[in-house]
């Protein structure tokens, strides 16, 4: 058999196929959210019990497939890292000639941001005296997309028992206990502290036996991050929309601070990577955060790493060399 292998592209090679990609996609998948209806669409966690499509599984869990505003999400995601001059438009989109990258993907994470199928949990949905009486662990009404993996749960339980001292979270204190920070519920909620160690874990993969439906379900694309994602994109162009933006997500967990509209660059990306530290905590996005955004890994307060060109992991030899 012949060994061949594809056409090395740039990384503007890629990004541009990806896009053209995504494109298509918003295309092919709009008519399931706009002819069928936004009641279809709802079903987000569960079948639809009227109507046309009643019991029909296509139009059940919708967030576990990529959906109309999966592909828009994502489409935000890429623009936001490529940040290019211009970007053309094949839907020709009313007002958006000409407009950069970061002004496209502020747009289409403005799109899903006022769409009324996702809203952020309200500190009632979480709040309880122990996880048995949760609503939610894992806000699911905050999700654009996840995965769906059946035996998780059997995966996950060695973390809170004998791995629990390798998950511990970094910063604790740096992250939570800070004055005006009391108030943020996801340090109420959302953390486990271990029996043996004391060891700090965030709660969100606990099994839970009254939300065992929750428990297959990977987060892959939050409402939050289109949060994080549209105030650095306004930042340029509209400081006080960008802070206000970022105000609004600590907002929604409690966090009501007021915040400088007149904050210099580092301190707003200060503020926006610690409320996403807390809002991806055990996601295993904050490194795409922190590669996006070229930024220092942060260990703890006043601890850093420096990735720089680390951020961008070596070509494995087996894609040169035959072996």
């Amino acid at each position: 058999y012949p060994c061949k292998f594809a056409t090395r592209l740039t990384v503007d090679e890629t990004l541009e196929k990806i896009i053209f990609d995504l494109q298509k996609a918003r295309k092919y998948l709009a008519w399931d959210t706009t002819a069928m209806g936004a009641n279809n669409f709802s079903n987000q966690w569960n079948y639809p019990n009227s109507g046309s499509t009643a019991n029909n599984m296509f139009y059940g869990y919708r967030a576990t497939r990529f959906n109309f505003y999966s592909a828009t999400a994502t489409l935000a995601r890429v623009l936001w890292y490529r940040d290019g001059e211009s970007y053309p438009d094949p839907e020709q989109l009313e007002g958006t000639e000409p407009s950069s990258d970061r002004d496209m993907a502020a747009r289409f994470a403005n799109m899903i941001k006022g769409n009324s199928t996702y809203r952020y949990h309200s500190e009632n949905d979480i709040r309880a005296s122990n996880l048995e009486e949760r609503k939610t662990i894992k806000m699911t009404k905050e999700l654009l997309f996840a995965l769906w993996k059946e035996n998780h749960s059997e995966e996950i339980g060695s973390y809170y028992e004998s791995l629990s001292m390798n998950y511990n979270l970094s910063d604790f204190d740096g992250l939570y206990k800070k004055p005006g920070y009391s108030n943020d519920f996801r340090y109420k909620y959302g953390i486990y502290t271990s029996p043996k160690g004391g060891y700090r874990l965030t709660n969100r993969w606990m099994p839970v036996a009254n939300l065992s439906n929750e428990e297959p379900i990977i987060p892959m694309i939050r409402l939050s991050e289109m949060y994080y994602l549209l105030a650095d994109c306004l930042f340029y162009t509209d400081k006080n929309k960008a802070v206000t933006t970022l105000y609004q997500a600590r907002n929604y967990r409690g966090l009501r601070t007021q915040l400088n509209k007149n904050m210099e660059r580092d301190e707003f990306l200060k503020l926006l990577i610690e409320d996403a530290r807390k809002e991806f905590a055990g996601e295993g996005k904050l490194f795409f955060l922190y590669k996006q955004l070229n930024e220092k890994v942060i260990i703890s307060e006043g601890e850093t790493i420096e990735l720089g060109s680390k951020f961008t992991l070596p070509i494995p030899d087996s894609e040169f060399v035959l072996k």
